[in-house]
């Protein structure tokens, strides 16, 4: 599982940065659960959506990609809660986990 940096980002630009769950066998992703994740706001960024629940789905990987506006140039903390699911053939469990990247925002031109 991981949240990555997508692209470069200046001040006042749309940008986002990606969350990635790969699954590890026996488990797979849930196909069918609601993964969300909820963004803690950030005094640099503006978020249009503080709960992101769009994500691509299949069995090896999930995604979800998580958009915001950087209001100051520097360094950006992006972090919030994943909610996911993995299953195996017997089992399914559900978690919960604070993720967090840091990313680099340059002045607007």
């Amino acid at each position: 599982m991981s949240i990555a940096a997508v692209g470069e980002y200046r001040v006042g630009s749309a940008g986002s940065v990606l969350i990635t769950l790969d699954s590890v066998k026996p488990y797979k992703c849930n196909a069918e659960y609601p993964y969300r994740f909820k963004v803690e706001v950030s005094g640099a960024a503006t978020f249009p959506q503080p709960v992101v629940t769009a994500a691509k789905k299949s069995h090896e990987r999930t995604s979800l990609e998580v958009p915001f506006t950087a209001t100051a140039p520097g360094a950006l903390r992006i972090s919030g809660e994943l909610a996911f699911s993995v299953c195996t053939a017997e089992k399914c469990v559900v978690q919960k986990t604070q993720l967090s990247v840091v990313v680099q925002v340059s002045a607007s031109n």
